[in-house]
């Protein structure tokens, strides 16, 4: 089966990776607004941050003549009960809706239009030449504002966005467990529980860990916290953590943090880890200290972030 997968538009580079780390799959087509798989099961998609929308894909075709293949294909054997149409055009198009919804009705037996609950929900995205058209099958509906830092009882202001903490939890490929040996207040922890995995943290800041405890309570998340140095990681298949900077660091100086950085990445290669997505400052060249694929979020101008994704 084919899907196509509508990303969101914030950075699509790092949006095609989350979905190839969820959904083992061949890719078909790709831009900067969609990706097209050939995939068995997408039954980890529901977790996606950076994808909009997902369509079960009936066909492909040329723009030019997706009127024609809209009245050559056989409706009735996906139609059910009612149906209607979206129009998603990435491109240029003198194509619009009603006109297009027309063809369909009129190969339909006792058709019914029903624009808010629609038992048969029919997709077209138009990007240039190419019309994919498909049944819509996932949207994403996740309130991540709602999780907000400053929403949560247990505040710090160096927190990132829940959005991209969903992503950086599902960049690991993870489907059991993860562990977050920098946890701070739990932003990361709290996404990776709502999504069902179980979740480990630890850190240094015996007050952060009792905020990340009330953050965790608050959300339902049955967790395990420890007060320990992430240098000493226990065995873990999948790690997730944003490294501290700034005011959340435990050191002060340049050098420290280094330092720090420096053996952690250490422990993390003695740990037997397959997978570990480790978050810094753009500006502290992780990547110079360990081998992997990396992805920069600009935050604000005097920060952009970098995720550093290391395979065993």
């Amino acid at each position: 089966m084919s899907f196509l997968f509508l990303l969101s538009g914030e950075n699509p580079e790092l949006a095609i990776f989350e979905i190839s780390s969820l959904v083992k799959a061949r890719p078909i087509a790709k831009s900067q607004k969609l990706l097209v798989l050939n995939a068995r099961s997408i039954s980890q998609a529901h977790r996606l941050a950076f994808t909009k929308r997902i369509i079960k894909l009936l066909f492909i075709c040329p723009a030019s003549k997706l009127e024609a293949k809209l009245a050559a294909f056989n409706w009735q054997r996906v139609y059910k009960r009612s149906f209607s149409l979206k129009l998603t055009a990435l491109s240029a198009t003198t194509y619009s809706e009603r006109p297009l919804a027309a063809i369909i009705h009129a190969t339909l037996k006792n058709p019914k239009v029903d624009l808010a609950k629609a038992a048969t929900r029919i997709e077209i995205v138009i990007e240039g030449s190419t019309a994919y058209c498909g049944l819509a099958c996932w949207e994403n509906k996740e309130d991540f504002n709602s999780r907000k830092p400053q929403f949560r009882p247990g505040f710090m202001p160096t927190s990132m966005h829940p959005k991209l903490a969903r992503a950086i939890v599902n960049l690991t490929g993870s489907r059991t467990k993860v562990l977050d040996p920098f946890c701070g207040t739990g932003g990361l922890l709290i996404e990776a529980g709502l999504m069902g995995l179980r979740v480990e943290g630890s850190d240094t800041d015996k007050r952060a860990l009792e905020l990340c405890k009330a953050n965790l309570k608050h959300f339902g998340i049955k967790h395990k916290l420890r007060l320990r140095d992430a240098c000493k990681l226990p065995k873990a298949s999948y790690i997730a953590t944003d490294m501290p900077y700034g005011r959340s660091s435990p050191v002060s100086s340049d050098n420290g943090i280094q330092n720090l950085y420096a053996r952690f990445l250490k422990a993390l290669k003695e740990s037997g880890c397959k997978r570990a997505v480790v978050v810094s400052p753009a500006n502290s060249h992780l990547e110079r200290l360990a081998k992997g694929r990396t992805f920069d979020v600009y935050v604000h101008a005097s920060l952009t972030r970098r995720i550093l994704v290391i395979d065993k």
